[in-house]
């Protein structure tokens, strides 16, 4: 971990001897990951949901980072277009706005 902030869209497991070769002195601690890795996942997305779930099974490993769970776009895009970067984007857009709109005065 290079200490730096990170953020990740549908990500895939990261198998802890992945980090191992990057920086040779020590393994992956996934609870420093998750202070400095934002996971956003979109609920519905297919081949994410798959990927989480099979964390379960041993040897697995699961995305790392603290989960941030986006809510699929309004428009019409199937489960398993939500794994693609435009409906992240879309979902986090639609966010903005109706944060925007939360934020305006009345």
């Amino acid at each position: 971990m290079t200490g730096i902030k990170a953020s990740t869209q549908n990500s895939s497991g990261l198998h802890k001897n992945t980090m191992v070769r990057f920086d040779q002195t020590k393994p992956l601690d996934r609870e420093t990951a998750r202070k400095f890795v934002d996971a956003y996942r979109i609920d519905g997305a297919d081949k994410a949901e798959i990927l989480s779930s099979l964390n379960k099974i041993p040897g697995v490993p699961d995305a790392i980072g603290e989960p941030q769970k986006l809510v699929a776009p309004k428009e019409g895009v199937s489960r398993l277009a939500l794994h693609d970067i435009d409906a992240v984007i879309d979902s986090i857009e639609e966010r903005k706005t109706a944060d925007q709109q939360t934020l305006q005065p009345r």
